[in-house]
């Protein structure tokens, strides 16, 4: 069982200061026992940032009809879920890929009120995140749901377009966005950021944890995607998603006839036939 003053203690060893924008990806189960739960380490990473710094969480909905920025149920955990209804946290617009954030400049990242024509890229918080250099926990999580890693596909031609119903609180937007749907193989990065100085891997409580500077990351991953426009692909033959968007014939798919509405390579066909 962990507490706060063990939380404290480990979010400085990995660097987090006050002043600091900090953006948590996250799996509460994995920390294991936390005294005081939910409201503990939530308090800890506030206290961690402080009054100079600003808290955010993922709190996306998919494309789910009519978002409301209040209503609508996150599904990137229960630290999100929880957050967004705190005193103070203030929730963006946007009807797949909303935002959550407190502190200093919780309103550069969550307060727009307008729509991009994009999901995580130009226009969007994720640039913000950027251009702040903000730093990223991943929380008993990998790279596969490192959401800021999508802004480097913003000029990749296998992103497709999507439209989704506009939030309940700007019903007068017209949504189209270049999406990034689909398998993503974010999770070979490990082999290419582990030794860097601006990496950090440890553990807090049971949960593998991985923090970085997001301006390092984004500039390292570009780096490849110059080489590489499939980098964050996977070669796997039986990938439908991935196979698509590199314009192959996918033999998974062959003799399969997909009965789930809901199927993201099936939306992805779609979108490219």
């Amino acid at each position: 069982m962990v507490d706060m003053k063990y939380l404290l203690k480990k979010l400085s060893a990995f660097g987090i200061e006050n002043g600091d924008i900090l953006i948590v990806h996250s799996a509460f189960a994995a920390v294991g026992g936390v005294e005081g739960g939910v409201d503990t380490m939530l308090d800890a990473l506030l206290e961690a940032v402080g009054e100079e710094g600003t808290l955010i969480f993922p709190t996306f909905t998919g494309t789910e009809p009519s978002f409301s920025s209040k209503d609508s149920k996150t599904y990137c955990g229960i630290l999100g879920e929880t957050f967004r209804h705190r005193k103070g946290a203030i929730r963006s617009l946007h009807p797949t890929h909303s935002l959550t954030a407190m502190g200093k400049h919780a309103a550069t990242f969550a307060g727009d009120k307008w729509i991009t024509e994009t999901t995580c890229g130009r226009g969007t918080a994720f640039e913000r995140l950027v251009t702040f250099n903000a730093k990223m926990m991943l929380l008993g999580l990998d790279f596969a749901r490192c959401s800021v890693l999508h802004y480097c596909e913003e000029d990749l031609d296998y992103l497709v377009p999507v439209r989704v119903s506009p939030p309940i609180e700007n019903p007068d937007v017209t949504v189209l966005y270049r999406f990034p749907p689909g398998h993503r193989m974010f999770i070979h990065l490990m082999q290419t950021t582990r030794d860097k100085p601006w990496f950090s891997i440890g553990y807090i409580g049971e949960a593998r944890t991985l923090i970085f500077p997001i301006k390092d990351m984004v500039d390292h991953c570009m780096e490849q995607v110059a080489s590489d426009p499939f980098v964050f692909l996977c070669d796997n033959e039986s990938c439908n998603s991935c196979m698509l968007c590199r314009g192959k014939t996918q033999s998974a798919s062959a003799s399969h006839t997909c009965t789930v509405p809901s199927c993201e390579v099936c939306f992805l066909k779609m979108e490219l036939d």
